[in-house]
């Protein structure tokens, strides 16, 4: 076999996984790409659903709570049937019965009160509690 024919599948192999990693909606072409908004910034995750921030969590909601600059702190966390939920440095925090919105203050209160100095908390729902 020829060497530069070989050099050359290489390359295009190589060339073909770089490609296929930046493809949106894991990598299907057909998806096309995410268009950006017409402000500028970055275009959204698809996948992604923005939460709705007067929504009232529930026991057994699985949501996400992110600590701007603090990976140590932000975390994947279900809420049990008493309403509350345990996060690193603070302990158990009741939040069932909040807002979404209302839920990222009270923990960014307590996170303020004596632990950082003006911390950003995001409160997302990863996964809504069953319906009975």
């Amino acid at each position: 076999m020829n060497c530069s024919f070989l050099l050359r599948f290489a390359f295009l192999g190589l060339l073909g996984l770089s490609t296929a990693h930046s493809l949106p909606n894991d990598g299907n072409p057909a998806a096309g790409p995410i268009p950006a908004p017409a402000d500028g910034k970055a275009a959204p995750d698809r996948k992604v659903v923005p939460p709705d921030a007067n929504r009232v969590l529930r026991p057994n909601d699985l949501i996400r709570v992110e600590v701007a600059d603090e990976p140590d702190l932000s975390l994947n966390v279900r809420i049990l049937k008493s309403g509350e939920v345990s996060l690193p440095l603070l302990g158990s925090v009741k939040i069932a019965g909040l807002s979404v919105k209302a839920a990222a203050a009270k923990i960014r209160d307590l996170y303020a009160k004596d632990i950082l100095n003006d911390p950003k908390v995001t409160l997302t729902i990863r996964a809504f509690a069953p319906r009975r």
